[in-house]
């Protein structure tokens, strides 16, 4: 264990900090909120963002950086943030399921949703009516995972469609029909 005098010092923090984020923890207050350190430890480890200073929540270049390795830690993002769509694509990329904390008028760009689909379908439930009623995204989001059908809105054209029948099968094994709008 090192000197309690030793983890105040910002050249042996972020020495430390580039080998082993999550070290943040142990470092004195000030330093948790030191842009620099704070980056070096997030790039290290995403879930060193645990123990940063709450305002760097709002610091663009550190929650891309968080984001890359965790997508869903954009919930803690500040609102400035969600709204930014380079931050937004980042994170659902990373996690589809960060779409939930992305607000509405980013969440209706293409990009952003097929992304979220890309990296998981069930995505799909956090889409707008429209998007969830959409055939290409409702393939999008099926052939990731089948189960993410049951947020979509079948297209009517689906059920005499020979090609899409394993859709329509697992619409009646499983009870599902129409969406909900579960969007928040």
């Amino acid at each position: 264990f090192m000197d309690g005098d030793l983890w105040k010092d910002p050249n042996i923090v972020g020495l430390i900090l580039s080998k082993n984020g999550m070290y943040l923890e142990n470092v004195g207050p000030s330093l948790k909120n030191d842009h620099n350190l704070v980056l070096k430890a997030v790039s290290q480890n995403s879930r060193a963002s645990e123990y940063m200073g709450t305002q760097l929540w709002s610091d663009e270049k550190i929650v891309k950086k968080i984001v890359q390795g965790n997508g869903l830690a954009l919930e803690k993002a500040a609102d400035s943030l969600k709204n930014n769509n380079d931050i937004a694509l980042t994170a659902v990329k990373q996690n589809g399921m960060a779409l939930q904390f992305i607000p509405k008028k980013i969440r209706s760009n293409r990009d952003i949703i097929v992304s979220a689909l890309n990296s998981d379908g069930r995505a799909l439930r956090f889409g707008s009516l429209i998007q969830r009623k959409d055939k290409q995204l409702i393939e999008l989001a099926v052939n990731d995972n089948i189960e993410s059908l049951k947020y979509a809105e079948i297209p009517e054209d689906w059920f005499n469609n020979k090609a899409k029948s394993t859709y329509v099968a697992y619409v009646y094994e499983f009870g599902i029909g129409r969406a909900q709008n579960l969007t928040k």
